[in-house]
């Protein structure tokens, strides 16, 4: 379900480039697609009835099976859900188009030389040396109802003006977990004790730049409290 969600989101929120090559169509069944137009040329721009979209974007459409655009980035699950309902004439027709959507999806995500699904490292590094000596972040107060908020805020500043074609973007649009990837690339900031007794002293440290001692056996509480749960 996340590759299939991470490329609607991949094709959904590609961006027109007018440099590259595009062409004019009727409609979107006439769209010509192969492994070359998809994995090179998803912004080239394509003329439809006056008006201009990427490849991506009319790549998607097709897929979902209209004649022209009626999803784009602003479409969340539901109202997607809700227009293959509309176009399908049973509740077998209804699973066999989603099911054949995320088929495409999920092989568009498996296929693209440039798209997956861990943790991008270059995009990664990028946020992480831009935080890593954050004067906030690395100056938490022990006090987790105030520290809370000041973490939080620095979490929707890095994540907030994240090139929506980036990996990262579509991996927190498919996942939607932001916590987790602030844990790998910012800070894991506070957490609770097996008790669920939130820490008055945040780690400062994350994954991807390497936690020391104190900082990975305060890290693990949560799987202690499963256990003890």
């Amino acid at each position: 379900m996340n590759e299939a969600v991470y490329g609607y989101h991949m094709l959904a929120s590609s961006i027109i480039d007018n440099n590259l090559p595009g062409c004019e169509i009727t409609s979107l069944y006439d769209l010509p697609f192969d492994y070359n137009l998809f994995h090179n040329y998803l912004k080239s721009p394509i003329t439809i009835n006056g008006q201009v979209y990427s490849y991506g974007l009319c790549l998607l459409n097709k897929f979902i099976g209209v004649e022209d655009i009626q999803v784009n980035s602003k479409t969340n699950l539901q109202d997607l859900s809700k227009l293959i309902h509309n176009l399908s004439s049973d509740d077998f027709d209804y699973h066999y188009r989603v099911c054949e959507l995320n088929r495409k999806l999920n092989w568009l995500v498996a296929s693209h030389p440039s798209k997956n699904l861990t943790i991008p490292i270059e995009e990664s590094l990028d946020i992480l040396d831009n935080y890593q000596f954050d004067n906030i972040l690395n100056n938490l107060p022990e006090n987790p109802y105030i520290g809370a908020h000041l973490y939080n805020a620095k979490l929707d500043e890095a994540f907030k003006h994240l090139d929506p074609e980036s990996n990262i973007s579509n991996m927190l649009w498919a996942k939607n977990k932001l916590m987790q990837f602030s844990r790998s690339i910012v800070s894991i900031g506070y957490v609770a004790d097996e008790c669920n007794i939130v820490n008055s002293v945040p780690i400062k440290s994350n994954l991807l730049g390497g936690l020391n001692e104190d900082d990975f056996f305060l890290s693990t509480m949560g799987s202690r409290k499963g256990i003890v749960d």
